[in-house]
Parts: structure tokens; C-alpha cells; sequence
């Protein structure tokens, strides 16, 4: 277990070695143009650097909506003909997706799926033969997309080993001071502590809930969990909306086939 830091021109990720010598190429990555409105380019660009033909990705809505395309080579082939990769005026509206590794590459081309985030917590999950994909902030922790998620893939693919975790880089819980209203969200899944001299003020600790979550669905020791450890909000390495405001740009989260 762990991670390798990769650099591919101006492009910096960080991926898990286990995977990596599996033959995985994937990436917990640094965004690349520092407007939030540049996300095709980057992941025009990101495309470029690895010899993909295309990034599929969201127009995220901090939903617990996932977009299933583990059932195979069809069902690619048609969402791929009702969202051209890289075309804003046509991306899908979710926060997750679900796919199997064993997809031959779309017309015989290279291309990956993405998520793009800056404080929010991204995670790729592997279990046999499928992978979710996923962004999820705190409203998409109160959604429950890492359950659902979670639960479609196991179902799909029941297994004695357990599948693997990885958890990306996200608002850390020294820095990520939250109110009332998103504790209430969360619920009773919420771990957090109280900020002294500041009433109804909490430092939110996802990383923390994100685990909590998936022992709901895989129950303690149930699982393999490893996390890149980065906070958005600490290192100016990443982006983050907190640190720079809402229009900064996002860091990448993606999956190759």
C-alpha cells in the first residue's frame, strides 16, 4: 500500500502502488488551470498528457447521483454517443460513477472518467472488477452517495476479499470549520469537534465520516482503507475554494480504461 507521486510534463498526481503494478493507471491529481470554469481544459489537457482520447466527466451537483456503466461495452458506446467527453454544453449531471476495468477503450482509443474537486473529498473504490468513482462533499456525505455506491458494486459483485478504499485530498479536520446546518445534514455520522470562543462553530472532520460511512455498508475491518493525507485547505499545492474562493480552479480525481 501507499502512494507514488507522478509528474508527466506539468502534470502531478498522486497514485496507489499496488495498483500502479497492477497495471491501474489512475491519479488523485492537481488541477492544472486556476479558474473553476477551465475544467474541460484541464481535463483536455490531462487527456493530452497521458494519451487518452477522452475525460468523461460531471457537471457535479453534490448529489448521491451515480451513473452505472459497469453492465459493459453497450452501455458505453451509448453514453458516450449522448455526452462527447469534453463538451460542457453536454455533461451529465452526478457525483458518481461506477464502471468495470475490464471495458475495452471506447473506439479502440484510451480515454478515463473524472471528478474535479477543491475541498470537497474524492474516492475511488475497487471491489473484483468494478470501481466507483466519486465526489463528495458535505452534502454529498449527507446524500449517502458513498453507501449507495458502495452497496451497487457489492451487490454486483460479491467477493471474499475487501475492496479497496482510497480516499483523495479534501478540507482537512484542523481547517474545515462548518455551522449548525451542516451537522443537522450529516446527522448522527457527523464527527466533528466544537472551535473555542465560537458558538456553533465545529471543525468538520470528513475523512473521519467517509470511514464511519463505509463501515455502515462493510461493518469494521470490512474493508481496505488508505488515503492520500493532503488537506485543500493547508497545501498550496491544491486548489481550494475556502483558501482562494469559489471561482479558483479544481484538482483532478480520474480512472483510466
Amino acid at each position: 500500500m501507499g502512494f507514488e507521486l507522478k509528474k508527466i510534463s506539468e502534470f502531478e498526481f498522486l497514485a496507489n502502488s499496488d495498483l500502479l503494478s497492477a497495471g491501474y493507471l489512475h491519479g488523485f491529481g492537481y488541477g492544472l488551470h486556476g479558474e473553476n470554469g477551465q475544467r474541460d481544459k484541464t481535463a483536455a489537457r490531462v487527456a493530452e498528457l497521458l494519451g487518452l482520447s477522452k475525460i468523461f466527466y460531471f457537471k457535479q451537483i453534490h448529489s448521491d447521483r451515480v451513473v452505472d456503466l459497469s453492465e459493459g461495452q453497450a452501455a458505453l458506446d451509448d453514453f458516450a454517443k449522448r455526452h462527447p467527453a469534453n463538451d460542457i454544453s453536454c455533461l451529465p449531471e452526478g457525483d458518481g460513477w461506477i464502471i468495470t476495468t475490464r471495458l475495452a477503450a471506447y473506439g479502440l482509443e484510451r480515454y478515463a472518467f473524472g471528478v474535479f474537486s477543491a475541498d470537497c473529498t474524492t474516492l475511488l473504490i475497487k471491489a473484483g472488477e468494478l470501481v466507483a468513482l466519486l465526489h463528495a462533499g458535505w452534502r454529498g456525505l449527507a446524500n449517502g452517495i458513498i453507501k449507495k455506491a458502495l452497496k451497487i458494486i457489492l451487490e454486483k459483485n460479491p467477493s471474499s476479499k475487501p475492496p479497496l478504499v482510497l480516499l483523495g485530498s479534501c478540507a482537512g479536520p484542523e481547517k474545515y470549520e462548518v455551522g449548525d446546518d451542516v451537522l443537522e445534514a450529516i446527522g448522527n455520522e457527523s464527527v466533528y469537534k466544537e472551535i473555542a470562543g465560537k458558538p456553533s462553530k465545529y471543525l468538520l472532520d470528513m475523512p473521519a465520516i467517509v470511514r464511519k460511512q463505509i463501515e455502515v455498508v462493510c461493518g469494521k475491518g470490512g474493508f481496505i482503507f488508505d488515503s492520500v493525507g493532503l488537506c485543500t485547505i493547508s497545501d498550496p499545492r491544491l486548489y481550494s475554494a475556502r483558501r482562494q474562493g469559489m471561482d479558483t480552479g479544481r484538482n483532478i480525481t480520474f480512472w483510466v480504461v
